[in-house]
């Protein structure tokens, strides 16, 4: 009798443990990096593309957001043999070029009401640090309702300041990447209908950073540096080989936007308040 007792308690517990592992497997998050591009870029970067599929914690998919034809020059997209056939990437086309911002708004548009997906944006010309995602996951886990990055810009009253330390910031830089659960933004404001109102604008075409960061603020969702130890955008500039030639070269918003990003945040920035569209 003791050995049908003790089997049956053996029977229990293993079918305590696997339900506790496929429950916690079921609550795994889906990961998605969402990025943009242009007919140029699209081409180069492979480098980019594996320092993504193989972060430390490696995404469910990466979603390419293109339009048919880029706006800036007429050009068209020609998909690389690199991003073809792997389940892991998907590219989704569109027929108007919205700019910079396509890295993410439609991304947002699809998964805004889905309870368990993590959106992280990031750009076409760097190379990811391999605990990326992984780092901002850890964050999600404490604390969901923020906005992450891994770089950021304090900007009170139109002035740039680059802060080296953890905490809030006002616009979230793509560049090292941004993270947030997607429900966030559940039953929140439109973004597309937001853009709506300064795509027609140069400055806010060209300048995805700032007008995200600003969509987020008018939700009233806060925006958060990491800067840790083992990741952070000091550790990031001085392993400046990140950054993919084609990142620095005359084709890259920092040389397109008059003055750089800081006046043309300025810029931007006196403009919303002009129209009350100022949120930061």
């Amino acid at each position: 009798m003791l050995y049908i007792y003790l089997l049956i308690s053996f029977i229990i517990l293993f079918v305590c443990i696997l339900f506790y592992f496929l429950n916690n497997a079921n609550n795994e998050p889906y990961v998605i990096v969402s990025i943009t591009t242009s007919p140029r870029r699209i081409l180069l970067m492979e480098p980019v593309i594996n320092s993504i599929l193989n972060q430390t914690y490696p995404p469910d998919l990466i979603r390419i957001n293109i339009p048919y034809k880029f706006k800036r020059n007429g050009e068209k997209y020609i998909i690389p043999s690199f991003l073809k056939n792997n389940p892991k990437i998907k590219i989704y086309r569109y027929e108007e070029d919205l700019g910079p911002i396509m890295k993410v708004l439609p991304t947002i548009i699809d998964h805004k009401n889905d309870d368990n997906t993590i959106i992280i944006y990031t750009d076409d010309d760097i190379i990811m640090l391999p605990n990326m995602i992984e780092t901002h996951l850890d964050k999600i886990n404490e604390d969901s309702s923020y906005v992450y990055c891994l770089s950021g810009i304090y900007f009170p009253e139109g002035k740039w300041i680059n802060i080296n330390i953890e905490g809030f910031i006002h616009i979230p830089e793509g560049y090292m990447s941004v993270a947030f659960k997607s429900n966030i933004l559940k039953d929140k404001s439109c973004i597309y209908e937001y853009y709506e109102k300064l795509k027609h604008d140069k400055d806010c075409f060209q300048s995805d950073d700032f007008i995200i960061g600003n969509y987020f603020s008018m939700n009233k969702i806060k925006k958060y540096q990491i800067f840790n130890k083992d990741l952070n955008k000091v550790i990031w500039w001085n392993n400046y080989r990140n950054v993919l030639s084609y990142g620095v070269d005359g084709d890259g918003l920092q040389h397109l936007n008059e003055g750089g990003h800081e006046q043309t945040y300025r810029r931007i920035y006196n403009k919303l308040k002009e129209i009350n569209y100022l949120f930061l």
